[in-house]
């Protein structure tokens, strides 16, 4: 689901989204419309149960698609465990980075895991709950996590649309240092899935430019897309 505006600047800097876990770009379709300019979102390598892709190989699929798009330049946009993903694309990416945004994105201290970003029993439980019923959660646990806010429509597509990641994305360590280009932390105040105070910890690592707070569960851009796409343009238009 890749658009780009005719209109558009060739020098302006293009959104590239890296989605949370289990969630892909039909999750992104209802803030998409209301970006101008370049933006792209990153597809997942594909994965089945017992074919195994490690952490690594999502980020180099990510670059990948990035080396071939045709954007100058590049405002990441993290979401969830996207922001651990986000942190070594943003490395490889060098100078054609050029804003880094964390949506109630989970920042790992480096050599962090997503995991070890979770209190320690909280990180030990998920652990071993995944080990052994796999990552894809329950519906109901989707249904209370990630969509309080939503409407059923949104709910039911969240829900069907949800996909299992392999378990090294949760568990395999990221080097990459924080980005040294501006940086947005859209914090979400009303997140069951991704808690205020998960989000505070991240924040204190990224260490943000910016914090901006959205009244939203886990994922605005299907509750709040308007209010979301407000925040990316007003930062894309500040950073220049």
């Amino acid at each position: 689901m890749n658009r780009v505006a005719k209109s558009t600047p060739p020098k302006e800097s293009g959104f590239l989204f890296i989605s949370g876990a289990g969630l892909g770009s039909p999750v992104w379709q209802e803030l998409s419309p209301l970006l101008e300019g370049p933006l792209r979102i990153a597809e997942k390598p594909p994965y089945s149960k017992g074919k195994g892709v490690n952490f690594t190989e999502y980020v180099d699929n990510i670059v990948h698609q990035a080396a071939a798009w045709e954007a100058e330049s590049i405002i990441l946009v993290t979401h969830s465990i996207g922001g651990c993903i986000g942190l070594s694309v943003a490395e490889r990416l060098g100078q054609r980075l050029h804003g880094f945004v964390a949506i109630a994105a989970a920042i790992p201290k480096k050599g962090g895991s997503f995991l070890s970003t979770l209190p320690l029993l909280q990180g030990w439980l998920t652990r071993l709950i995944m080990g052994l019923s796999g990552t894809k959660p329950p519906e109901k646990i989707i249904v209370q996590g990630m969509c309080n806010d939503l409407n059923p429509t949104q709910i039911k597509r969240v829900v069907e649309g949800f996909k299992p990641e392999p378990m090294a994305l949760y568990t395999q360590k990221c080097h990459a240092p924080v980005p040294l280009v501006p940086k947005l932390y859209i914090k979400l105040s009303d997140d069951k899935s991704y808690s205020t105070a998960l989000q505070e910890a991240s924040i204190r690592i990224l260490q943000p430019d910016r914090v901006e707070i959205l009244a939203s569960g886990h994922l605005p851009m299907l509750s709040q897309p308007a209010a979301l796409a407000k925040l990316l343009l007003d930062f894309r238009s500040a950073i220049g």
